[in-house]
């Protein structure tokens, strides 16, 4: 199997487990009639993608690479209209053009899902509001003229696949660089738009700064989409078609990845605690078996809390932000802990724990029993 085929087919598979997936961890937690517009177009995502894929196939596999570019002068007046080589360069080059028009599709609704994903995240602050739509607009925008680029850059249209007499390379739909600079500058340009909406709104949240700068992290995956478009576009040449189909599904592939990745976070985030947790155990209890003397002691003292030894009753309140709910690192959950401080309708929200300790004879003995933690908010 040809090379190209083979990495277009690994990249198709893995992509569409992480959309499914994705799909699966938003309706365990809301249910499916309740996924909204971002998870739709994800889902949407696929169509585009499923032809995309094909058409690299037959890029590489049924015209061999062939288009009407990489060819002289010479070469062009002797290729006879009726050879099988003709037809495949007329038919490479009218694929090439479908998988520009897939690839800028794929790409802009990747971008849509995210705007609607932070749309839903600052549903209740409107001040974002304003940043969300101008961030479609700009998406709809550019994709237009990125349209109108592969389009109308080259006219009459029948030039996009003409081989005698040479078209130029503005007509040549594999290795254009009108059609490779218009689209890298506005790939870039909205992809950084995207990327900085929800840092300023995560800056303002009373999560504690580690949290905030891994966030930031997270958020900024979008960077690698951003360098695998700069390479899409410097790393192509006028004789190396498949190059440039190369790049795109593996653009396609690295912006899936890190769309789709950190909404199925909640669900696999207990399980890697749980691996990590039995991890950690497993490495205390083999200490454990070489300090026994130690891991009495630590056990005997963990097993009275240290405020167990005051007054007959005692009360021990806790205020603080509620910070529990890892709102940013798993998007589905409730917002409230993403909403800034200042906000007025939040007011700040805290959780008050209350545990209440009764002392009994039992105390005499060096034992107290503590009742269940009762919330309050």
């Amino acid at each position: 199997m040809d090379p190209l085929t083979l990495e277009s087919f690994i990249y198709y598979g893995i992509s569409l487990c992480l959309i499914f997936f994705r799909i699966f961890c938003r309706a365990r937690r809301v249910g499916i009639r309740n996924i909204e517009a971002d998870d739709y177009l994800m889902l949407f995502t696929i169509i585009p993608y499923t032809v995309e894929t094909t058409m690299s196939y037959y890029v590489s596999s049924t015209f061999n690479g062939l288009t009407n570019s990489d060819m002289t002068k010479e070469e062009r007046a002797s290729l006879s209209p009726s050879s099988d080589e003709y037809r495949m360069r007329v038919s490479g080059s009218k694929v090439q053009l479908v998988v520009w028009v897939m690839w800028l599709t794929i790409m802009w609704m990747i971008k849509a899902s995210i705007c609607a994903f932070y749309g839903r995240l600052t549903a209740g602050i409107g001040e974002y509001r304003l940043v969300i739509l101008v961030g479609y607009a700009f998406l709809f925008l550019t994709y237009i003229g990125c349209m109108a680029s592969i389009f109308f850059s080259c006219w009459p249209l029948h030039k996009l696949w003409q081989i005698n007499p040479d078209p130029g390379n503005t007509c040549h739909p594999a290795v254009s660089r009108v059609n490779y600079w218009v689209t890298m500058a506005c790939d870039v340009a909205t992809y950084l738009y995207v990327l900085l909406i929800p840092i300023p709104l995560l800056w303002k949240t009373q999560l504690p700064l580690p949290k905030k700068i891994s966030l930031s992290i997270m958020f900024s995956g979008g960077i690698f989409v951003i360098v695998a478009s700069v390479l899409n576009c410097s790393d192509h040449s006028g004789s190396a078609p498949r190059v440039g189909a190369a790049w795109s599904l593996r653009e396609i592939f690295v912006a899936l990845t890190t769309t789709n990745l950190p909404m199925t976070w909640g669900l696999i985030r207990p399980k890697v605690r749980l691996c990590f947790d039995g991890m950690v155990s497993s490495v205390s209890q083999a200490k454990c078996h070489t300090s026994k003397s130690t891991c009495a002691t630590g056990a005997a003292e963990a097993a009275v809390p240290a405020w167990a030894n005051g007054n007959a009753t005692s009360t021990i309140q806790s205020a603080a932000p509620n910070t529990n709910n890892d709102t940013l690192t798993h998007p589905d959950a409730s917002s409230e802990d993403i909403l800034p401080s200042s906000s007025a309708r939040m007011g700040g929200i805290k959780k008050e724990v209350v545990f209440r300790v009764s002392m009994t004879d039992a105390q005499m003995s060096g034992q107290a029993h503590v009742r269940q933690p009762e919330d309050a908010v």
